[in-house]
C-alpha cells in the first residue's frame, strides 16, 4: 500500500494498493474513507489480518476484503 494525495487539498488523500507475485508488480486498485465535516479523510496506517486490508484515518476504521478488492466494513469515530 502507497499513501497518495488527492488532488482535494490536505486530508483527502488515499492508498494506492499493490499486489506482488513472483517477482511482478501490479495495482489491485485504490481506497479512500468517507469524508466527514472536520476530520482528516486521509489514509494513515494500514494492516493486513485475516485476509482483510485495515486501513486508519482520523475519519474511522475501513475493513476491504483482498480478492477482490472491495470495502467490507466501514467503523466511523465520532
Amino acid at each position: 500500500m502507497v499513501p497518495v494525495d488527492a488532488r482535494g487539498g490536505p486530508g483527502q488523500g488515499g492508498a494506492l494498493v499493490l499486489r506482488l507475485t513472483g517477482d511482478t508488480i501490479t495495482e489491485a486498485g485504490t481506497l479512500t474513507h468517507p469524508r466527514r465535516t472536520g476530520a482528516d479523510s486521509g489514509i494513515r496506517r494500514s494492516l493486513v489480518a485475516g485476509g482483510a486490508l485495515w486501513t486508519l484515518s482520523a475519519s474511522g476504521l475501513l475493513a476491504t476484503d483482498l480478492d477482490p478488492l472491495r470495502p467490507v466494513a466501514w467503523v466511523p469515530f465520532a
